[in-house]
């Protein structure tokens, strides 16, 4: 198993610096993440979910970098279980989950963004993509539920289906030209 590089520091590692709710739960995972990797010689869909946790958490407390990586790691785990024939159906719970949170993430970029711009526009078409690969594992999952056969809570398919057309209004008003601005 590789090495990992240090998440950084945590709130409970600065002095000084009063600990949320948010930051606690934050830690509790990291702490499950890396109590889990050094017990596992092949990290599997539970550590994926575990990473997806505290991206999700990292997303909207706008610690964007963090987030990325940790949706990063977990698509490294998913990926592969994806290519199994049958399918996993609980890696396909995973990894929709997964893109669902990096569509999420990109979105957030485009909100970052004042102005409308082809940064905006690209941060809509990346949320768009992922949300799509989002959709698509949903659809291989006979009987979807909100519970993973793995006993995990994740997202629902009907998240995933209003963001698509959200995407696709927000694609087409960024290419049309606003003839009435002055």
């Amino acid at each position: 198993m590789e090495e990992r590089e240090p998440r950084g520091a945590r709130p409970a590692d600065t002095p000084g610096v009063r600990r949320t709710p948010a930051a606690a739960a934050l830690d509790s995972y990291r702490q499950s993440i890396e109590s889990f990797e050094a017990a596992s010689d092949s990290p599997g869909v539970e550590l994926a979910i575990a990473e997806t946790r505290p991206a999700a958490g990292l997303t909207t407390m706008g610690n964007r970098r963090e987030a990325a990586l940790a949706y990063h790691e977990a698509l490294v785990i998913v990926e592969p279980l994806l290519l199994s024939q049958p399918a996993n159906v609980a890696a396909l719970y995973a990894a929709a989950d997964v893109y669902f949170g990096i569509g999420e993430l990109s979105k957030a970029d485009k909100q970052r963004s004042v102005a409308p711009s082809e940064t905006q526009r690209n941060s809509w078409a990346a949320a768009r993509t992922w949300y799509r690969k989002s959709a698509e594992a949903w659809r291989r999952i006979p009987n979807p539920a909100r519970i993973s056969p793995d006993g995990f809570a994740c997202g629902n398919p009907g998240d995933v289906d209003r963001m698509i057309p959200l995407c696709d209004t927000a694609l087409r008003k960024a290419d049309t030209p606003d003839l009435w601005r002055v």
